[in-house]
């Protein structure tokens, strides 16, 4: 389970990598690189939610079933600048079909940018 976020295009493509993970929440960073920023030298909102977006999608993984993203939400909060992000994701619900989950984004300062809710099919 370690080695899965390293084996995946997306994840590895995005120099996003694991750092905490058990089965109820997990923590992800992204590192900012040239290809991550908007044209204001910040964090790109698409590449927050990505972060997110994995985060909660590796977490429905534990549960041993594959899933969909059917809705999600996002709220940036400040920019973040700097050379990486940090992602905590939790469950809040996980039922018999689908599951939402609350992922929180920091700056290195550990200052919250961003807020996003995701919601997930399981397949």
């Amino acid at each position: 389970m370690e080695k899965l976020p390293e084996a995946m295009g997306f994840i590895k493509n995005n120099n996003y990598s694991l750092v905490e993970l058990d089965k109820d929440h997990i923590v992800v960073e992204g590192k900012i690189t040239e290809t991550s920023m908007n044209p204001y030298e910040m964090c790109h909102g698409g590449y927050i939610f990505g972060l997110c977006d994995t985060a909660a999608g590796v977490l429905t993984i534990l549960d041993g079933r594959k899933a969909l993203t059917t809705n999600s939400t996002i709220n940036y909060l400040n920019p973040c600048k700097g050379d990486k992000i940090i992602c905590r994701c939790e469950a809040i619900k996980v039922g018999k079909s689908t599951g939402v989950y609350e992922a929180k984004v920091y700056n290195e300062d550990n200052k919250l940018c961003a807020v996003a809710t995701v919601n997930y099919m399981f397949i």
